[in-house]
């Protein structure tokens, strides 16, 4: 089960640029490749996006998560998977345990996530 955050609690990760600050340039880019990839497709639309690297430590979850902020910004359901079952990342950036996940999920341990 995880824990939600009420609106009182923020999280204070300093990788969620989209998050903290909605003006700065680092924000208008992952806005700036989140229109890029809406209007790649214009008449589908878009369901997944993967992000991939094949190195540690060089940003995949922080930019996966600044851009799944971008998306839930303008409304959309946005849905942030963390996959990495050697060294997840996504529950420490959000500042949420890390008991129960998608291992938990795969391993049949939990009906949903």
């Amino acid at each position: 089960m995880t824990k939600k955050k009420n609106k009182n609690q923020e999280i204070k990760s300093d990788k969620l640029v989209a998050l903290h600050h909605k003006k700065s340039p680092a924000t208008e880019a992952f806005r700036t490749i989140r229109t890029n990839l809406q209007f790649m497709s214009p008449d589908k639309e878009l369901k997944v996006i993967m992000v991939t690297g094949s190195e540690a430590g060089i940003g995949k979850s922080t930019v996966a998560s600044n851009l799944a902020l971008t998306f839930s910004m303008t409304g959309q359901k946005t849905l942030l998977i963390d996959t990495d079952m050697r060294k997840p990342m996504l529950h420490k950036l959000f500042d949420l345990p890390n008991f129960q996940g998608l291992s938990s999920y795969l391993a049949g341990d939990q009906d949903e996530i």
